[in-house]
């Protein structure tokens, strides 16, 4: 092929009519290799098609791969049927895949009837808001399983004439900024409910709150000046096997003891003060899992005490609080903190302030939460706890993570989604 004979020099206008006619030739060639490398990538993927996996799992296989996309990602039904033929087909024949509906996403009512119908007869789990009207769910409201309320307010709806829901075990009321209707929480409209999750404020809209039990393993709620909430709690008090609460400070007249036999994990979180005073007492004899964060809350002390005391089953803990002596927690293993008020070192020079031992203690983790610990508070809390092993019968784990691995047993999420109960029967 042709080369100019000094490409530093200028071209004269043969050597400009010569270059031009090579570079014509080798846009042809670069043409034609680009169109070559199209087609061996074509042949490529068809190739790798032709021997994938997919293509030869069993059509069984890919039923319980579908249904645990559908799990993760509702809409993914609609992406795996325009994959393929063989694909729709499967996608198709599996009801569970499109069981799973989130109407904040879509407002679209042909779109909601095909899941509806492409759905079968299997139980729904449905997060809707105030601008879909519970009552396009009238003719499936036996299928459904899992129910997310996003809503503003209930003024819209006729509570006493609510359609009934008999299957209904998980309902949430997500970020419900207007009041939750005590009327609405019961066994009238929900039957067979066992979880519930409350963001917003239930309030008693009737003149006597009727003296109904609930058979709920599951409850989140927040306290208020309305004690609707107490009622809630007291009508579950004997099923109750997790129960998490959001507290504010309350100045409230009452104080009440209420007894949870069968809770075994309890999450606290307090947004305000606590007061010397709370206005419930909890007895928890078979707990054994504790969270609790006090948002705005002071430096820990020497005398910082935990809001709630019976702990003396309680095998873990999580907080941003000193636990209580040993002698009120004599069980604990597994110790957990976070969004410490005081260094690193302070609190666990407080920890162990006292002559606290916790002698069945068998790990600490501090979570940073993202943030790069102080290399002077790292070393030191590490010569801490080395200092402390040397003291004790049974020496202490101890770790510094970023984020925490899991959850603590008994999280109740707000969020339908893989892994909750609703999904798995």
């Amino acid at each position: 092929m042709w080369q100019p004979a000094d490409v530093s020099a200028f071209p004269t206008p043969s050597e400009k009519l010569k270059a031009q006619g090579v570079i014509s030739i080798i846009e042809d060639e670069l043409k034609e290799a680009r169109l070559r490398v199209k087609r061996l990538d074509a042949d490529l993927c068809r190739l790798k098609t032709w021997i994938a996996l997919a293509r030869r799992a069993p059509s069984d296989v890919l039923l319980i791969i579908f249904e645990l996309c559908a799990k993760d990602d509702w809409k993914s039904p609609l992406n795996i049927s325009a994959v393929s033929r063989s694909w729709r087909t499967v996608v198709l024949a599996s009801p569970r895949a499109w069981s799973f509906i989130d109407l904040k996403e879509c407002q679209n009512l042909n779109t909601i009837k095909l899941f509806f119908g492409r759905s079968g007869q299997c139980p729904l789990h449905v997060y809707t808001y105030s601008m879909i009207p519970l009552t396009l769910f009238e003719s499936f409201a036996h299928r459904l399983q899992c129910l997310s309320l996003d809503v503003d307010s209930f003024d819209e709806y006729d509570i006493p004439d609510l359609i009934a829901f008999p299957n209904v075990k998980r309902l949430t009321f997500r970020n419900a900024t207007g009041a939750i209707p005590l009327s609405l929480i019961s066994i009238t409209h929900f039957p067979a409910l066992r979880a519930l999750i409350c963001e917003g404020q239930i309030i008693s809209d009737i003149t006597n709150s009727p003296d109904w039990t609930l058979t709920l393993e599951e409850l989140y709620l927040s306290n208020s000046s309305d004690d609707a909430w107490l009622t809630v709690l007291r009508a579950c008090r004997e099923t109750l096997v997790s129960l998490g609460m959001g507290c504010g400070y309350i100045n409230t007249p009452y104080l009440v003891t209420i007894e949870l036999p069968m809770c075994k994990h309890l999450a606290i979180r307090c947004w305000d003060e606590i007061p010397d005073t709370w206005e419930v007492t909890l007895k928890t004899p078979v707990l054994e899992c504790y969270t609790e964060y006090r948002y705005n809350h002071s430096i820990p002390g020497e005398n910082e005490q935990i809001v709630h005391d019976d702990t003396a089953g309680v095998t873990r803990l999580r907080t941003d609080q000193l636990p209580p002596n040993d002698s009120a927690i004599p069980n604990l293993r597994l110790l957990e903190i976070s969004d410490l008020k005081c260094s690193l070192p302070n609190y666990l020079d407080f920890l162990q302030s006292d002559g606290n031992t916790y002698p069945a203690l068998e790990r600490i983790t501090y979570c940073s939460e993202g943030a790069e610990l102080d290399e002077t508070d790292l070393r030191d809390s590490n010569d801490f706890i080395r200092d402390w092993n040397q003291r004790r019968a049974r020496p202490i784990a101890y770790e510094v993570v970023e984020t925490w691995q899991d959850d603590m047993p008994g999280t109740i999420k707000s969020s339908c989604g893989v892994g909750l109960s609703c999904h798995d029967e």
